[in-house]
């Protein structure tokens, strides 16, 4: 029974029955096994959490993740937005502004709505408002958010809402207008981000951008001007396109004294054939054949 009492306190002593390397080697796996538990923890809730200054402490990993940044960087790259700055979002179904002095047209909702930010956060908007980024460009109805940190531009907003287009390069984007195929400004890429400042209007910020090569020949090209529509009504006569000014309000026909190849090829005056010296007999003794 003694026997019995010391091996049964023994396995009280170690209930593996297990070296005490091997005891040693169990706890490290606990202790990995919480850490790791602890991590996933903390990554999901950093979500959750509000920073200092109520801004949601999310959108800066959110920052750091889309431009490959460190934290560090993050934090510069963050004070540089200005209050004016625009990001081109398009994800978003609304503008977000966090500037009130922007608002113009200023609308109090009788009921405020709630909406959801990019961290995941909902927040209640009491009022909505009209912003002017310049004289060509506006955006209708945006949010105003004051505890948020950045200003949203809905790229499919705009494009529905105005005759707008937005073309994305490598290094920026360019809005222009549709009808007149001008660029009306550019957003330059900042750490993956394209970004709408005060210089994103400025006509020699924009000319340093833009070239021929980089924009789209859509987007060149005027379509409306007399030499394009020569080719689309069948290669009418200059006594016809003269009047097609009145049409497209054009102040000048210099479209008109663009030499067309093919009225030259098709419509020019040919020589007659000579006489034939050829005499047949029979009918159908000789065919001519139009190979042209």
């Amino acid at each position: 029974m003694n026997n019995g009492s010391k091996s049964f306190a023994n396995m009280m002593e170690s209930p593996l029955d297990i070296p005490d390397a091997g005891t040693f080697q169990f706890e490290d796996f606990q202790t990995n096994i919480a850490a790791m538990i602890q991590q996933g923890i903390e990554s999901f809730m950093k979500g959750k959490c509000i920073s200092a200054e109520g801004v949601p402490a999310h959108m800066n990993s959110v920052v750091s993740e889309i431009t490959g940044s460190s934290q560090k960087r993050s934090s510069s790259f963050n004070t540089s937005f200005s209050s004016d700055a625009w990001i081109m979002d398009s994800g978003a179904t609304n503008h977000m502004c966090i500037n009130y002095d922007l608002l113009v047209n200023i609308i109090a909702l009788a009921k405020p709505v709630s909406i959801c930010l990019p961290d995941g956060h909902t927040q209640e908007v009491t009022c909505i408002g009209d912003v002017h980024l310049s004289s060509d460009i506006f955006l209708s109805s945006c949010l105003h958010i004051n505890s948020f940190k950045y200003n949203l531009l809905s790229v499919s907003k705009l494009i529905s809402s105005t005759k707008l287009a937005v073309e994305f390069y490598p290094s920026f984007c360019a809005i222009q207008n549709i009808e007149q195929s001008q660029v009306l400004a550019v957003g330059r890429m900042i750490g993956g981000l394209y970004i709408l400042d005060s210089n994103s209007f400025n006509k020699d910020v924009i000319a340093s951008f833009v070239s021929p090569t980089e924009l789209s020949s859509a987007c060149c090209n005027n379509a409306n001007t007399n030499f394009s529509w020569h080719y689309r009504l069948g290669h009418p006569s200059v006594t016809i396109t003269k009047h097609l000014d009145l049409l497209l309000n054009n102040s000048s026909t210099g479209g008109n004294n663009v030499p067309c190849d093919v009225c030259h090829m098709s419509k020019q005056w040919r020589l007659v054939f000579p006489l034939s010296s050829i005499q047949t007999s029979f009918p159908f003794q000789l065919l001519h054949m139009d190979v042209w």
